[in-house]
C-alpha cells in the first residue's frame, strides 16, 4: 500500500513534467533510484513552500537555496527519463538502450 507522501511525491513530479505521466509512474513502480529522486524532489518542493511562507530573516537565503536545489533535481529527473524512455504520443513505452529498470 502506498503512503500519502509517496502519492504526493509522484503528483508533484508529474505536475512539472507534462506529457511524462505514464513514464514517471512506470519508473516509480520499477526503480528505487528514480522513486528516491522523486521523493527528494517533493521534499525539496515542500521545504521551499514552507520558506516562501516564512517571515524569518533567513527565509530569503533559504528560498534561494531550495529554488536552486529544486532546479537541479528537476534536471536530474528529466535526464533520468530522457536516458531511458523515448517520449512518443502513443500509449506505448519505448525503453532506450540497456536501461530496462
Amino acid at each position: 500500500m502506498r503512503s500519502e507522501r509517496f502519492e504526493d511525491s509522484i503528483a508533484r513530479v508529474i505536475k512539472h513534467f507534462e506529457g511524462w505521466e505514464r513514464y514517471i509512474k512506470i519508473a516509480c513502480n520499477g526503480n528505487d533510484e528514480f522513486r528516491s529522486l522523486c521523493e527528494e524532489y517533493a521534499l525539496c518542493a515542500r521545504c521551499l513552500e514552507n520558506w516562501q511562507a516564512s517571515d524569518a530573516v533567513v527565509s530569503v537565503q533559504r528560498r534561494k537555496e531550495y529554488t536552486e536545489l529544486l532546479a537541479e533535481l528537476k534536471q536530474e529527473i528529466h535526464n533520468w527519463l530522457d536516458q531511458r524512455y523515448v517520449r512518443d504520443q502513443s500509449d506505448n513505452v519505448t525503453v532506450r538502450g540497456p536501461h530496462t529498470s
